[in-house]
């Protein structure tokens, strides 16, 4: 029978997501990180007319007066990560596209692979564990 990769994991809830996350590259956890962050340009904008104080940063003010800002700054931050994580090899952009599909395809593979090795050493070391002997009262 075909497990798919973690299906073990998730049936005994075993590895955690943040366990799994873990398998990802670093420069991998680096660009979601830095994207998730990027994507509080709006929210911050959003408080910050809320809000309204004088006395904050001009930046955030500056996102407030013009939303269209507030929906380009994660783009261009978004493009920004991407280009110094993942420089172009060529001056392409359709041969960067292709870049990154590679990438994202090897990416996958080298995490779908950690999955099933972990999962595959979590199923070595359960065979070679031993019984539980019942305890006497």
């Amino acid at each position: 029978m075909r497990r798919e990769p973690g299906r073990r994991a998730i049936e005994h809830g075993s590895t955690s997501t943040w366990a799994r996350l873990r398998v990802l590259p670093r420069p991998v956890l680096l660009l979601g990180l830095l994207l998730l962050l990027s994507a509080l340009a709006p929210v911050a904008a959003e408080v910050a007319s809320v809000l309204g104080t004088a006395d904050g940063p001009a930046w955030l003010g500056a996102l407030a007066r013009h939303p269209v800002i507030a929906g380009g700054v994660p783009l261009v931050a978004a493009l920004g990560v991407l280009l110094v994580l993942e420089r172009p090899r060529s001056a392409s952009p359709v041969g960067y596209a292709c870049q990154l599909r590679d990438r994202l395809v090897a990416v996958q593979a080298e995490f779908d692979g950690a999955l099933r090795r972990r999962s595959r050493e979590e199923d070595e070391e359960e065979r070679h564990a031993p019984e539980p002997q019942p305890s006497e009262h």
